[in-house]
């Protein structure tokens, strides 16, 4: 027997939950349906059914189903579809050869082969032109895209169409002609709206290409790098005031791909919690892995054996007086940068006789150089440290002399800048030679060089001719300026709008941004903006020259110390006492003043501390004066006096905080680091800094 249903089914919730109704002659259904897998139309049904029949409703009442169901569903077959999908084109002006892109991308679900594209524009008089060449793609994979570039030069001014069209052999448009058969042909042409505006060259014809001056300034300083983290009592939020150190930090740690930062976490005595120290470690590791996430397995933050470890002893008669600075400095997390390739951690180890700076074994035989030579090159702030010792009775000359007998083995494998000797001091008879990547946590940040004083020629004015190669409608705005290589404003000389002069004035008593540096190349620059659209024209390089008499200041950073110690905190920072050492050999002036500049911070009487930075002074001209005698002889002492150098130790004691005087896009800004109201402050101004005054005077 055959009967017929009618019935009513709607969809809800993304076709996941069916509501339906039926009849037939014998009953009436209600029910739902709840659909498990959509994807596979798999679900459970149930129904409650009331007979027709009034007898039977009588009887029975209503019954229940239950059932499961597979259902089918419509399936869109995309099998091959390529569309246009992006398009843009740079700034276009009339004459110049513009850059248009295209994307194209296949939709479908089979290799797309052997087709065209096609790039066409349309100007006022409706015609599409082809931009040449078409091209050709020999295969698209499913669910890729092929990024096209046109090189396109428009020959007049105005608003064009743009339009990209798609498996096209460019034979027919706007109709398209092409070889594949898609399910989606409308998605083939894509088109944008481009405005082409006039063409024009403007020479920039300074009278005069050398900027003269009589006297002249120079100057750049080093901000120092302190790796330790400093929190409140009780706390393991890292402090804003961090996060430029963290994040310099981070990006050396990329740099170098083989060393590691172990990050050691510390209380004060009355901060009872001990696991405060791991949250501090933690806290810090987590803020520099939020900044880069794959230094994952690289930054360990671990509890020290001796959390209470102190940094400032509160013991001393000096630090109860400023307990509560002492207390500050010890809540904290210190870092150590660690070579984290077991291969070259430890190199070689070379013994001496007694007395002896000769050396009986070859440092290579122990590793391959050439292994090395690669690991320096892929992380450059890792170095080389040859460290010599002397036994208590041997002559204290005789570490340096053996670490630098050692190094000459390197000479022609390794420069001298990554192959630094140190005087280890007393231990065995020997060389160590070890890698070290301080250079991550301690290496300054450079300084740029800027113009402090200077005196111009007062009877300088230049003149600067602006010559058009065509006819300019009047400008949106013009802009001329003064720039170095790298794009900084050093002069804004003139700017305006409409009709652009014919010449340009200028001199030195204009007020400008910064200052100019010799021996740098610097430019004329002319900005103009016409119909919305910027263009920038450069003149010839420009130069500086001082007539009379230039001086150049530098500072570099030698140490940086322990409270109340004139031991030094990094073996880095104290090896570039070599770099003191290769400036002076480099020196060609009239004279050279160097300033060794002890420092303290504010902790202790003024007598006290004068006294501890200038031992800290002394201790550091001692020691370049060992690596110049080992250099230069026992005669080094006259060789200075002949180049007409001086080196001179200076206590400041903590009267002159650390502070930085630095190139800003607004100009040059005093940064003070050594804040002695903070314990990174302090920190930082318990250091011994080499001051160079070079000076060379010029025949008028």
């Amino acid at each position: 027997e055959t009967q017929v249903r009618i019935g009513l089914r709607s969809h809800l919730l993304k076709n996941r939950l069916l509501l339906s109704a039926g009849y037939n002659i014998d009953e009436v259904s209600l029910g739902g349906a709840f659909v498990a897998f959509p994807g596979y139309g798999l679900g459970i049904e149930y129904s409650l059914v009331f007979p027709t029949e009034p007898s039977a409703f009588a009887v029975s009442g209503g019954s229940h189903r239950f059932g499961l169901f597979i259902q089918g569903r419509r399936l869109v077959k995309r099998e091959l579809d390529v569309a246009a999908m992006f398009l843009t084109a740079n700034e276009l002006f009339r004459g110049e050869t513009g850059k248009v892109t295209g994307i194209v991308k296949n939709t479908g679900e089979k290799r797309a082969s052997e087709f065209f594209v096609s790039l066409y524009y349309c100007g006022g008089d409706g015609s599409y032109r082809p931009i040449f060449p078409k091209k050709y793609i020999e295969s698209l994979p499913p669910d890729s895209e092929a990024v096209l570039d046109w090189d396109w030069t428009p020959g007049s001014v105005g608003e064009f169409e743009l339009v990209l069209s798609v498996d096209d052999d460019g034979t027919s448009f706007p109709d398209v002609v092409g070889r594949i058969k898609e399910t989606d042909e409308k998605n083939n042409v894509l088109s944008i709206e481009v405005q082409v505006v006039p063409s024009f060259e403007i020479k920039l014809l300074p009278h005069q290409m050398v900027l003269p001056l009589e006297e002249v300034t120079t100057c750049v300083e080093e901000e120092p790098i302190i790796p330790v983290v400093f929190f409140e009592k009780n706390s393991s939020v890292v402090d804003t005031v961090y996060h430029r150190l963290l994040k310099t930090i981070a990006v050396r740690l990329s740099a170098n791909p083989y060393g590691s930062l172990v990050l050691s976490g510390f209380v004060y005595d009355d901060e009872p919690d001990s696991a405060l120290s791991l949250r501090r470690a933690e806290a810090v590791r987590d803020y520099i892995l939020s900044l880069d996430p794959s230094l994952e397995g690289r930054v360990l933050a671990r509890m020290p054996d001796d959390v209470h470890r102190k940094r400032v002893p509160p013991e001393t008669e000096i630090a109860r007086l400023f307990i509560d600075m002492v207390e500050a400095e010890n809540r904290r997390v210190e870092m150590e940068a660690v070579v984290s390739d077991t291969m070259f951690k430890k190199l070689f180890e070379i013994q001496f006789n007694l007395g002896s700076s000769d050396v009986d074994t070859n440092p290579l035989d122990s590793f391959d150089i050439t292994g090395l030579q690669i690991f320096l090159e892929k992380n450059p702030d890792v170095l080389l440290f040859i460290e010599g010792f002397r036994d208590s009775s041997e002559d204290e000359e005789l570490p340096l002399r053996r670490a630098e007998n050692v190094r000459l083995f390197f000479r022609g494998y390794l420069p001298q800048k990554l192959a630094r000797i140190l005087d280890g001091g007393v231990g065995l008879s020997c060389v160590r030679g070890y890698l070290s990547a301080e250079g991550v946590i301690f290496r300054p940040r450079a300084g740029m060089p800027f113009v402090k004083e200077y005196l111009p020629n007062r009877e300088f004015i230049d003149t600067i001719d602006v010559v058009p190669t065509a006819d300019i409608d009047k400008l949106d705005s013009y802009e001329l300026t003064i720039e170095d290589a790298y794009g900084n404003v050093v002069r804004r000389l003139a700017s305006g709008k409409g009709e652009l002069p014919g010449q340009f004035f200028w001199n030195w008593e204009y007020e400008g941004d910064f200052l100019v540096l010799p021996d740098e190349r610097y430019y004329c620059v002319l900005r103009v903006v016409s119909s919305g659209r910027e263009k920038k024209f450069r003149s010839k390089p420009l130069r500086a020259e001082v007539s009379l008499r230039r001086r150049e200041i530098e500072s570099i950073i030698l140490v940086e110390y322990i409270f109340n110690e004139i031991v030094p905190s990094s073996s880095f920072l104290e090896s570039r006492e070599e770099d003191v050492v290769r400036r002076l050999e480099a020196f060609k002036g009239d004279r050279l003043r160097v300033v060794i500049a002890g420092h303290t911070d504010r902790i202790g009487t003024e007598e006290y501390n004068i006294t501890l930075s200038r031992r800290r002074a002394e201790r550091e001209v001692e020691r370049i004066k060992a690596l110049l005698k080992d250099k230069w002889g026992d005669d080094f002492e006259q060789k200075l006096k002949e180049k007409n150098i001086t080196i001179e130790p200076i206590g400041y004691g903590y009267s002159r905080p650390y502070s930085v005087e630095i190139l800003t896009p607004d100009g040059i800004k005093e940064l003070l680091v050594g804040d002695n109201e903070t314990p990174y402050g302090r920190t930082a101004n318990r250091r011994v800094v080499a001051e160079f005054y070079y000076q060379r005077t010029f025949e008028k």
